[in-house]
C-alpha cells in the first residue's frame, strides 16, 4: 500500500458514551507492567472476517498498516523509544517514554470537550454547550475532499441497517458535511471537524497547534498522521467503537461490539472500540506527541503510528479480534489528484537569512501537505516523496541535489509564490503547472525588465490580483495596469501557538548595538537576549535544516513580551503574534530595505536614529517596563482579510484552514485598548444574496469598528452568505424575526404605550402586507424597533462608512440643504429614546399604505416638527460629536448625504473624482448613501478614476476584490 492509500483510508470512527476506563471484567486485576494479556470471545464480527485469536507482540507489529515500506518497532537498546530533540540547528538524543506506561485514574466529565459554537454547527441544528454530544456510532472523514460516492452508498446502507443508534459524523470538508446533510440528516448530526477544539486539554494540544513543520518533512505521508490524530481524539472526546470507513459491511452491528475495550489484530486505526477519555487513549496520544515532536529527519518517513505504540506498549493489555478488512481503493483515488509545494530559496549568494524560510512557514498552515519544494529562483521541482528512508541524515539532505532533474511537468502544483524577487536574471514567468497564489510579493527594479514582458505582465493578470507586500510593488504594479491589492506579508497569518504562555523576554534582533545603547534603557537591555538571524554557509542547500532554523525562531518569538528589530520581515510576524515591537530606523539602511517598508512602519512603535546614532525620533513615552500594543491593529487586520479573501477560493486551503483552527480569524485579545463600548449595527435583507455592494458596506463597518457586532435581520438571507466575515474574524449574525414577535417585545416593554396600537396593526397586517411598498415599511419599522430595543446604528446596506460614528449620539441627519426632509439611512440612538418610542406608535397609529416614504423619511421628518425642543440641529463636522444632552441631534446633510441621489450617477459613477472633492468628501462626511434605488445600472464594477470606485475600494476588508 502507498503512501496515498495510507493517507486517504482513515475515515470512519463509530463510538459510544461512557464515562471511564476500565481494566475487561476478564481480568481479575490489572496487569502488571511488562506482563502481556489475551482475551478471547466468541462473538462474530459483522465487519469484515472476524476470530479472536491470541496474538505475540510481534504478530502485532507485522500485522501493523503498511504505509508503503514494511515498518519495524523502534528501540533503544533498553527497549524505549528514542527520538532526536531539535535545538534549533543542534540535536540531541532524548529518551521519551518508559517501557512500560504508568497508569492514571482520572474523573471524567460526561459533556464533550468539543464545545465551542461556532464548531459544531449544521444548516439545521447546533450544538450547545450543556448537550452530550457522545453517540453510538460517530464516524470521522478527516479529508479536504468530499466523500467518495461508492463509499456514501456503502454508508447510507450501513446507516439504515443501524438507524437505532445514536449518530454523530465529523467532517474535515464542506463537501462532506453537504454529502451528510442530503443523504443522512435523519440519521446522524452533522460536525465539522477542529483540531484544535478537540486536542484542548489532551496531550495532542501542542502537537495540532505546531505540527505544521511536518509537512515539510513527511509529503503526503503527512495525511496520513493527521487522520490517525483525528481518530485518537475523536475516540478520545466520544469514545466507542471506531471502524475504518472502507471495513464497513452492510449489516447489522450488535450490541455486544458496544462493550468492553478492544482493537482489531489489524490496527486501532483499522477497527477498535474504546471508552471516552480511555487511559489507553491518552497514553497513545502521548507516545505520538513525544515520537512525531522530535522532527527526527532519519526516522519519521520510516515511522507509522501502529509500529510507535506497539512498542510502547500501551496497547498490550487489550482484547484482541482478529480481523479481515476489504481493500481501499476508492478513497486512494480519489486522493491522488494534485500536488502542493513550497518555495525553496538556494541561490543566496551572500549572507543566509530566515526570512524566506519564514514567508514559507506562513504558507504552510494552509496547504493540506506538501510533496514538492520548488525552487523560486530556476522552477526546479524536487519531489519530497523521492527520499530515500536511510539512517543517514546527510543521504537525506542531499537527496534533493540527486532529484533535481526529474521532470514533473504534467502535474499541477498549487504554491504560494509570496517571496521576494528583484534579480536582474529572473526567470519570468514561472512554468504552467504551477497553480500559483501570488500574494505577498516583492517586485524590485532589478527584475522589471523580464517581469513586464508581454507574457510576464499576462501572467500576473492571469492569475490576479497580486497581493503586493510594499507600496512600490502596489504603485509599479497599479501603473501597468495589473489588478493588485495591499496584502502586506503572509506572515501577518502566522499562528501563535503559545499565545497562552507567559512572555518575560525582550528579544533584540538585528538592530545596531550603538542604537539599542542610545534607545533602551539600562535595566531593559541588561536583560535583553540579542539575536542575530543571519544562518551558516553550511545551511545554504540544506532545505530542511534552513526551516528548521526557522522554526524554532519562530517558537523563541512567540515567547517574548518585546520585540527590537529593524528587519521588516522578523517584525511582521511578531504583529501577528501579538507581541508588541519596536522597528528601528536608520538612516544607515540600504534604499531596498526602506523600499520594502513603505506603508509598513506605521504598524509598529516606530523609532527613526540618524547617521551618527546619536539622537532619534518617536518612542518619547514608550512604557518599555509594559509594552503597549502595536498600532494601528485595523490596518494589519485589512491586510490578513485581504489575503484570506484570496486563500479561502482554493478550496483544499480553505478546508485545511478550519482543520486546523486557523480560521476563524482572531481580532486580537488586546484589540481594543481604549475599551471603548462595543458598537451594535442593525442592517435589515429583504433578498437571499449578498451583493458586491452590501458586502462593500457590511466591510465599511468593520474597517472603521473592527470590533463591532453586526445583526442583520433577515428571513431570506442565510448565515452561509456572511460567513466569509466570521472566518476573517469579525462579528455578524444573520438573525430570522418576525413582526408579531418584535412588537410584543415592545408591548412587555411599555405595555401602557404600545399594546393597543399593536394588536389593532397585527389585525391589518394581512391586508397591508400586500401592499407594493410593503418589503421597504416593514424596514422602516424594524430598524426603529431594534434601536428603542436594544440601541446601536442602523444603516442601510447601501451605505459606506467613511468615518468613525463611535462618538455620534442620538442622530439622524438632513437630506437636503434646507432641512425639509430627514432620512433614516442612518441612524444612532441610544435604546429606549423618546424619539424613537414616538415614532413607534407614529407609524401603528397612523400607518399609509400607498406612498413609499410616508413611513420612513416623511415619518421622522413629521415627528421632528411635532416635537421642535427634541431637536438639535448641527451644522459642522467638529459639532457632530459634541451636545450630548440633546434627545435628537439633526446633522447637516454632508454627514450622510453629501451627493444627493439626482447627482449620484453623474458626479460619483460618470465623472472622473479630483482631489478637492474627495479632500472635502472626507472631511465633512461620516457616510455616503448610494441609493441603490437609483443606481442600480451601476453595480456591476466602477469607472477608475470616479468618486464611486475610490469609496467602494477605499474603505474595504476583504480589498483583493475590486468593485
Amino acid at each position: 500500500m502507498d503512501i496515498c492509500t495510507a493517507a486517504a483510508i482513515r475515515g470512519c470512527i463509530i463510538s459510544f458514551n461512557v464515562l471511564s476506563y476500565r481494566w475487561p471484567t476478564e481480568c481479575i486485576s490489572p496487569p502488571k507492567a511488562g506482563e502481556q494479556v489475551i482475551v478471547t470471545s466468541s462473538v462474530s464480527l459483522p465487519i469484515g472476517n472476524a476470530s479472536l485469536v491470541p496474538s505475540s507482540a510481534k504478530e502485532k507489529v507485522n500485522a501493523s498498516r503498511n504505509l508503503g515500506n514494511k515498518t519495524q518497532p523502534l528501540k533503544s537498546s533498553k527497549g524505549e523509544i528514542t527520538h532526536l530533540e531539535n535545538q534549533g540547528t543542534l540535536f540531541r538524543f532524548t529518551r521519551i517514554l518508559p517501557t512500560a506506561m504508568p497508569t492514571v485514574y482520572e474523573s471524567v466529565s460526561p459533556v464533550s470537550t468539543f464545545m465551542k459554537m461556532d464548531s459544531l454547527t449544521t444548516p439545521h441544528q447546533q450544538l450547545l454547550p450543556n448537550q452530550n454530544t457522545s453517540s453510538d456510532l460517530l464516524m470521522v472523514w478527516s479529508h479536504y475532499t468530499a466523500i467518495p460516492q461508492p463509499l456514501m452508498d456503502k454508508i447510507d446502507t450501513f446507516f439504515k441497517l443501524n438507524s437505532e443508534r445514536n449518530i454523530v459524523f465529523v467532517c474535515g470538508s464542506n463537501e462532506c458535511m453537504d454529502q451528510i446533510d442530503e443523504k443522512l440528516r435523519e440519521h446522524a448530526r452533522i460536525l465539522r471537524l477542529r483540531l484544535p477544539a478537540l486536542a484542548k486539554g489532551s496531550p495532542l494540544d501542542d502537537f495540532v497547534s505546531k505540527s505544521a513543520i511536518l509537512k515539510l518533512l513527511m509529503g503526503r505521508k503527512f495525511q496520513v498522521l493527521m487522520h490517525e490524530v483525528s481518530v485518537l481524539l475523536s475516540l478520545w472526546t466520544f469514545g466507542g467503537l471506531y471502524i475504518d470507513i472502507q471495513s464497513i459491511k452492510t449489516s447489522k452491528v450488535p450490541a455486544e461490539y458496544f462493550k468492553d475495550e478492544w482493537m482489531g489484530n489489524k490496527s486501532i486505526f483499522s477497527i477498535s472500540r474504546f471508552e471516552r477519555r480511555s487511559q489507553v487513549i491518552k497514553n497513545a496520544m502521548g507516545v505520538i506527541q513525544s515520537a512525531y515532536s522530535s522532527h527526527n529527519r532519519s526516522q519519521i518517513l520510516k515511522w507509522d503510528s501502529d509500529s510507535i505504540l506497539w512498542s510502547s506498549k500501551v496497547l498490550n493489555y487489550l482484547k484482541k479480534r482478529k480481523i479481515e478488512v476489504d481493500l481501499r481503493k476508492p478513497v486512494i483515488k480519489s486522493l491522488q489528484g494534485g500536488h502542493y509545494g513550497v518555495l525553496t530559496h538556494d541561490n543566496q549568494t551572500k549572507v543566509i537569512n530566515n526570512g524566506d524560510e519564514i514567508q514559507t512557514l506562513a504558507a504552510l498552515q494552509f496547504l493540506p501537505f506538501v510533496d514538492r519544494f520548488v525552487d523560486r529562483d530556476t522552477w526546479d521541482i524536487t519531489c519530497i516523496d523521492t527520499h530515500k528512508q536511510t539512517d543517514n541524515v546527510d543521504i537525506f539532505v542531499n537527496v534533493t541535489e540527486n532529484t533535481r532533474k526529474r521532470k514533473h511537468d504534467n502535474e499541477t502544483i498549487t504554491i504560494f509564490l509570496n517571496a521576494w524577487y528583484n534579480a536582474g536574471d529572473i526567470i519570468w514567468p514561472p512554468k504552467s503547472n504551477l497553480n500559483p497564489l501570488i500574494l505577498s510579493v516583492y517586485f524590485g527594479p532589478n527584475s522589471w525588465k523580464k517581469l513586464f514582458t508581454e507574457p510576464g505582465k499576462n501572467y500576473l493578470k492571469e492569475h490576479g490580483p497580486v497581493g503586493a507586500r510594499d507600496q512600490s510593488t502596489f504603485q509599479v504594479l497599479r501603473d501597468k495596469n495589473i489588478p493588485v491589492y495591499m496584502s502586506a506579508c503572509l506572515t501577518l497569518l502566522i499562528h501563535n501557538g503559545n499565545s497562552d504562555l507567559k512572555r518575560e523576554d525582550v528579544l533584540v534582533v538585528d538592530v545596531d548595538r550603538r542604537a539599542v545603547e542610545l534607545i533602551v534603557p539600562y535595566h531593559i537591555r541588561k536583560s535583553a537576549i540579542t539575536a542575530i538571524h543571519n544562518l551558516p554557509s553550511s545551511m545554504k542547500f540544506d532545505i530542511i535544516a534552513r526551516y528548521e532554523a526557522a522554526n524554532h525562531l519562530m517558537e523563541q518569538y512567540s515567547r517574548a513580551k518585546l520585540v527590537l528589530t529593524s528587519r521588516i520581515h522578523f517584525a511582521l510576524p511578531c504583529l501577528a503574534m501579538e507581541i508588541p515591537v519596536v522597528f528601528v530606523k536608520t538612516a544607515l539602511s540600504p534604499k531596498g530595505e526602506r523600499d520594502r517598508t513603505d506603508g509598513l512602519t506605521e504598524l509598529f512603535h516606530t523609532v527613526t536614529v540618524d547617521k551618527m546614532m546619536t539622537s532619534y525620533k518617536g518612542m518619547e513615552n514608550f512604557n518599555w517596563d509594559k509594552p503597549e500594543i502595536n498600532p494601528n491593529r485595523e490596518i494589519s487586520m485589512r491586510f490578513r482579510d485581504s489575503m484570506w479573501q484570496e486563500i479561502q477560493k482554493f478550496p483544499a486551503l480553505r478546508e485545511t484552514a478550519i482543520t486546523f483552527g486557523r480560521v476563524p480569524l482572531k481580532t486580537g485579545s488586546r484589540f481594543n485598548p481604549n475599551k471603548r463600548p462595543v458598537l451594535t449595527f442593525f442592517q435589515v435583507y429583504t433578498t437571499n444574496e449578498v451583493t458586491r455592494w452590501n458586502r462593500r458596506s457590511l466591510e465599511s463597518i468593520f474597517y472603521h469598528h473592527p470590533n463591532a457586532k453586526v445583526r442583520i435581520l433577515s428571513n431570506a438571507l442565510s448565515q452561509a452568505k456572511v460567513s466569509a466575515f466570521n472566518k476573517a474574524g469579525f462579528h455578524v449574525q444573520v438573525r430570522n424575526y418576525t413582526l408579531r414577535g418584535l412588537l410584543k417585545r415592545i408591548q412587555n416593554l411599555e405595555p401602557r404605550t404600545f399594546t393597543n396600537p399593536s394588536e389593532v396593526f397585527l389585525k391589518r397586517l394581512p391586508v397591508i402586507s400586500k401592499g407594493s411598498f410593503w418589503f421597504s415599511h416593514e424596514t422602516d419599522l424594524i430598524r426603529i424597533i431594534m434601536l428603542y430595543l436594544y440601541g446601536g446604528v442602523y444603516m442601510d446596506t447601501d451605505v459606506i462608512l467613511v468615518k468613525s460614528l463611535q462618538n455620534l449620539y442620538n442622530v439622524t441627519a438632513w437630506e437636503n440643504k434646507d432641512h425639509s426632509a430627514l432620512n433614516g439611512a442612518v441612524l444612532k440612538f441610544d435604546k429606549h429614546n423618546p424619539f424613537l418610542r414616538e415614532c413607534i406608535k407614529e407609524f401603528l397609529d397612523n400607518y399609509q399604505q400607498n406612498v413609499w416614504g410616508a413611513n420612513g423619511p416623511l415619518l421622522l421628518t413629521r415627528m421632528a416638527k411635532k416635537y421642535p425642543t427634541w431637536i438639535c440641529n448641527v451644522s459642522r463636522a467638529e459639532d457632530a460629536q459634541k451636545e450630548k444632552s440633546c434627545i435628537v441631534r439633526c446633522l447637516y446633510r454632508q454627514s450622510f448625504y453629501p451627493i444627493q441621489f439626482r447627482e449620484l450617477k453623474t458626479k460619483c459613477f460618470i465623472e472622473n473624482g479630483t482631489f478637492d472633492m474627495q479632500r472635502a468628501l472626507l472631511s465633512e462626511a461620516f457616510a455616503v448613501h448610494l441609493f441603490h434605488q437609483f443606481t442600480k445600472s451601476y453595480t456591476k464594477t466602477t469607472k477608475p478614476g470616479t468618486l464611486c470606485r475610490y469609496l467602494l475600494n477605499n474603505f474595504c476588508i476583504f480589498c483583493s476584490d475590486l468593485v
